[in-house]
């Protein structure tokens, strides 16, 4: 049943990285550019894994780690980023336009550079950030409401204890599974 759930878990986290959103400043603002789907080339979604691990030889000594070291950009996507910090690393942002394709928008009737674009998304960034999806809790929601259904009402406790409190997301600098038992 454990791994049910876990498996529920990662796929919900899949199926909300795989939807379209709206571009969004921190605030909350729409902004001109998007629709955009949040794993636009799937490398994100597809880099969630999970392990269950045991604590001692009790059943219930367990939690459900999600590794999620392999990127380190999952937070952002999931919480955003706050305006007026410095600029993100442009690598990404550019191999982000490289992807996506597409004609830029002519400014003053002349078509930016690569360059000149992905300065212009870095400035917008920094300064008006991006909303975040919230795309764990979100799942952890859905999650729960679909295992209910899955597995029942009188489970219903012991799967709320088990996702919201038994499940931890780990980056790569909390990769010591030790320092996450409860």
């Amino acid at each position: 049943m454990i791994e049910q759930v876990a498996e529920l878990y990662i796929s919900k986290i899949q199926e909300l990285l795989d939807r379209s959103y709206p571009s969004r400043t921190y605030n909350g603002q729409l902004k001109k550019a998007g629709p955009f789907k949040k794993s636009d080339t799937g490398r994100l979604k597809n880099s969630f894994r999970y392990e269950i691990t045991y604590d001692g030889d009790t059943p219930d000594g367990f939690l459900i780690v999600v590794d999620q070291s392999v990127l380190d950009y999952w937070n952002v996507v999931n919480k955003g980023r706050r305006p007026g910090r410095k600029f993100p690393p442009p690598e990404p942002i550019r191999d982000w336009i490289k992807r996506k394709g597409g004609a830029a928008t002519p400014i003053n009737g002349v078509i930016p550079t690569l360059e000149q674009r992905t300065y212009l998304i870095s400035r917008s960034i920094a300064k008006l950030g991006i909303k975040g999806i919230d795309y764990i809790s979100i799942a952890r929601k859905e999650t729960l409401n679909d295992a209910i259904e899955l597995l029942g009402e009188e489970y219903a406790d012991f799967l709320e204890e088990l996702i919201f409190e038994r499940t931890r997301t780990i980056t790569s600098d909390q990769i010591s599974v030790e320092s996450l038992r409860l």
